[in-house]
């Protein structure tokens, strides 16, 4: 896992249209999967594609709060960490 602390305008633009761009993904990911597998399964892989979808965000969300609990520089406010 990375972070970046300071990314110029032109690479935020390029990231950003790039993971825009990877998105149209899962589109297709459900028009395969309903063309791939006979009508009575349709429900089945949907569920199948949704979980898929899900377990990216899943993981991602605790490595992100470790790298915030890592960079937290004890500073509070209100009872709220800055």
């Amino acid at each position: 896992m990375f972070s970046v602390t300071a990314l110029p305008l032109a690479a935020f633009v390029a990231v950003a249209a790039l993971a825009s761009v990877a998105s149209g993904a899962v589109i297709l990911g459900f028009a395969f999967g309903k063309e791939s597998v006979p009508v009575q399964y349709l429900g089945t892989v949907s569920g199948v594609i949704n979980i898929g979808n899900m377990i990216g965000p899943t993981l991602l969300q605790p490595r992100v709060g470790r790298i915030l609990e890592q960079r937290w520089a004890g500073e509070m406010a209100g009872g709220v960490r800055l």
